[in-house]
């Protein structure tokens, strides 16, 4: 990464996903969205917007206006109350597949997916598998000289800014952990293969632990747990909760104890990631080491086909510790919330790009 402690710096974290606005026609809209991290109560601030039955066909020209108007912020600054502001991207926040579409490389699912280390990948019960271990890692010098000429689909249109193509595109923790790890693994215990999957009793014991807590959670809790046969109806925040806070006990007495100990793993690195000691070099080795602990007995417990891209990222997620501290300092939530407020904009079937634009506007 490009140092960016210099005086009178302001840093920007990016972002950009698709959002349906209507099933029946495949109507999206993807919109390019702007934090400045040195004001977190404010923002994510609408940059650009596109609005079609697919994704944008092409990168480079969705992101054209936007980076012609960034790379001109990085050379010349910005000036704001008589102060001069230099202007650099701290963060590409995004998941998967929106990430390999903004750096042009393979999707998550295939051979050479990785976006932290050289892993080729191999074809594992129908699906592309990754390591238990980090191979070589990548860095922003080879991703630019395109060295690993498989991972690559074309150009990336943000080499053109001045951010490392490898570190500073963040592994989203909210994808990647809880609508990733965390939802596989609810869903092998609850539909998974004999002898992963728990007898319909330990599940009715699960739900009926969740239940029974929603009264006493606090109201710093967005959500109410709620039983698991609406585990396909879970949001980012309830896997996230199941995490962090009720997994521990209700899975306690459970699951068997190799199995309980190994989710022990999992759990204990990510508490350690979402603080601020994120950061700190002994507490990151520790996170580190849970994590690497939990991804090597894969294998063992749940079989090579749970080693995708997901589970495999986890042995990367300390080195955003590393370089941003606490992972909620780099989420995607905030964005995803600012998008779900774009939606909410859209009044009727008519004109919906249009529509979004005028009450932005109206809020300006």
């Amino acid at each position: 990464m490009e140092p960016l402690n210099i005086s009178n710096l302001l840093t920007l974290s990016i972002s950009t996903d698709g959002i349906p606005i209507c099933k029946s026609t495949g109507l999206g809209m993807w919109p390019i969205l702007m934090k400045v991290d040195q004001v977190r109560a404010a923002g994510p601030y609408l940059c650009a917007l596109f609005s079609g039955e697919t994704k944008p066909s092409s990168i480079s020209e969705f992101m054209k206006p936007f980076l012609d108007e960034l790379t001109n912020l990085e050379s010349v600054g910005i000036e704001f109350g008589g102060v001069h502001y230099s202007v650099r991207v701290s963060s590409v926040i995004a998941d998967a597949p929106a990430r390999s579409f903004l750096k042009a490389i393979k999707g998550h699912t295939g051979y050479h997916s990785c976006e932290r280390c050289i892993d080729d990948g191999e074809w594992c019960s129908n699906r592309v598998v990754l390591s238990t271990t980090s191979a070589s890692k990548r860095t922003d010098g080879a991703f630019r000289n395109m060295i690993d000429f498989d991972h690559h689909t074309n150009v990336s249109p943000l080499n053109v800014l001045r951010i490392d193509m490898v570190s500073q595109f963040v592994l989203d923790y909210m994808h990647l952990v809880c609508l990733g790890v965390t939802k596989k693994l609810l869903l092998s215990w609850l539909a998974g293969p004999l002898g992963v999957r728990l007898p319909s009793r330990s599940v009715k014991k699960i739900s009926e632990y969740l239940f029974n807590c929603k009264k006493f959670f606090p109201n710093d809790f967005s959500r109410k747990p709620r039983s698991l046969k609406d585990v396909h109806r879970f949001k980012a925040t309830e896997f996230r909760q199941f995490l962090l806070y009720t997994g521990v006990t209700a899975l306690h007495g459970i699951l068997d104890e190799e199995r309980y100990k190994h989710f022990l793993l999992f759990h204990c690195g990510l508490k350690i990631l979402l603080t601020d000691k994120a950061s700190v070099k002994e507490w990151n080795y520790l996170a580190r080491l849970l994590l690497e602990k939990f991804v090597g007995l894969i294998p063992k417990l749940y079989g090579n086909q749970f080693l995708v891209y997901n589970v495999h990222n986890l042995l990367h997620l300390a080195d955003d510790g590393t370089n941003f501290g606490n992972l909620e300092n780099v989420s995607a939530f905030p964005f995803e919330n600012f998008m779900q407020i774009l939606k909410r904009m859209i009044r009727g079937q008519r004109l919906q790009l249009e529509q979004v634009v005028k009450r932005v506007k109206e809020q300006v």
